[in-house]
């Protein structure tokens, strides 16, 4: 077994993916409610890791909890359904600061990771954290960020946009596939069938063409105002907000826009973001 994780930077179409995969995979007759969603982010929570290791996580010191982080993960790999399915926003190596995450790749696992252009990921995360767009960019560039996990959850390491990008998406990397949030809305049909493709899983079109209508927008817009969703920030006036692209356009000002690309240009370029 292995894990497949459905990784990105916040903000980034992760949600919207798992939504996809929550409705195409259990052939459902209508929507998946957005808390029954699959990918639940097992490997931060930290009951089921003081369950597992049957050691109390707030009694390790930063080495210990690194090590035993490290067997839970390969540990999960082995107990997970094939393509287990796990969502993260962790960067996945070692930051600027020299905190090393676990081997988020090894034994086995795979990857999708979604990218998003910065100048959205900047709008849609302030609104998210209810924080000043400054305050966002300065998180972006900053090596040390960090998504914090309160009681319930460990940290997950965001580090720099670019670096969080740049590390997942490592060309010698096969076991990861790369898809931009732009081609979800442009091509959502063929960008998700090409993800189903990469994991194995066999893809039927009107199935695909169902579940990308339940996982559409405007229906997770819905969920959430029916039954609120319990992954939203309680800063936050939705989770679910606009989901579109070029929204930077009319609500960045210059000085704002040339900072992003000053911080990330070269990973944007790569990206045909500039």
């Amino acid at each position: 077994m292995s894990i497949t994780w459905i990784a990105s930077y916040p903000k980034s179409g992760n949600t919207w993916v798992r939504a996809f995969l929550s409705n195409y995979l259990t052939r459902s007759v209508e929507p998946v409610g957005i808390n029954q969603l699959i990918g639940q982010s097992v490997h931060i929570d930290r009951f089921l890791f003081d369950e597992t290791m049957a050691v109390p996580s707030d009694l390790l010191d930063d080495g210990e909890l690194a090590e035993l982080r490290q067997l839970f993960l390969a540990q999960l790999s082995q107990t997970v359904s094939d393509p287990g399915f796990v969502k993260t926003h962790d960067c996945g190596g070692a930051s600027d600061t020299g905190n090393s995450t676990f081997g988020m790749l090894s034994g086995g696992n795979r990857a999708i990771y979604l990218v998003r252009d910065p100048l959205d990921v900047a709008v849609s995360f302030a609104h998210h954290r209810n924080e000043p767009v400054d305050d966002v960019i300065a998180l972006m560039r900053s090596p040390d960020a960090v998504l914090r996990g309160g009681r319930l959850f460990f940290d997950e390491t965001l580090g720099r946009w670019g670096d969080h990008v740049d590390n997942w998406t490592d060309q010698r990397r096969s076991n990861v596939c790369v898809i931009r949030y732009e081609d979800l809305i442009d091509a959502p049909a063929e960008s998700f069938t090409r993800l189903l493709d990469f994991c194995g899983v066999e893809s039927d079109e009107k199935r695909v063409a169902q579940a990308v209508d339940f996982a559409r927008f405007e229906a997770l817009q819905k969920s959430e105002k029916q039954s609120g969703f319990d992954e939203k920030q309680s800063t936050a006036s939705s989770f679910f907000r606009r989901g579109e692209k070029g929204s930077w356009r009319s609500a960045l000002t210059r000085a704002q826009i040339e900072t992003v690309i000053r911080d990330h240009e070269a990973t944007m370029a790569r990206f045909g973001y500039i």
